[in-house]
């Protein structure tokens, strides 16, 4: 629980600071701009993540999973990302948005969200997260 609310405080207070400037950088989804920046394939963003402490006898194929929001459609494109021995995936995410609403897992241990611009690394501790 204090992993949660420590995950939480620190993102809106990330996301309060820069809300702002970032927003006044990107095109509006109703504006000509928006359409040539997301479909650039260079503006993908990439959630970076960094597991430790976790079992060399784990599953590694399904613990990871993610969601991307879209905004032209209703679905979400989901995916899981099988976690190497050196515990770093790279998620690029499959739209260009600006901004782009991410729901990530790990097993059923964390559940979370973020919005990303470019790229974010995160670190989760497997170990404090099965501790509770």
């Amino acid at each position: 629980m204090y992993l949660y609310l420590r995950f939480l405080i620190t993102f809106l207070f990330v996301t309060s600071l820069l809300s702002a400037q970032l927003l006044e950088e990107l095109p509006a989804p109703h504006e000509a701009a928006f359409n040539d920046y997301s479909q650039n394939r260079d503006n993908r963003s990439v959630l970076r993540v960094e597991v430790i402490n976790l079992p060399a006898d784990i599953k590694r194929d399904s613990l990871f999973g993610y969601s991307a929001v879209t905004l032209m459609r209703e679905d979400q494109k989901q995916g899981f990302v099988s976690i190497p021995k050196d515990g770093i995936l790279n998620v690029v995410l499959p739209d260009g948005y600006p901004l782009q609403e991410v729901w990530f897992w790990l097993g059923d241990h964390f559940y979370g969200t973020i919005y990303i611009k470019d790229e974010v690394t995160i670190t989760m501790d497997y170990a404090a997260l099965t501790a509770t």
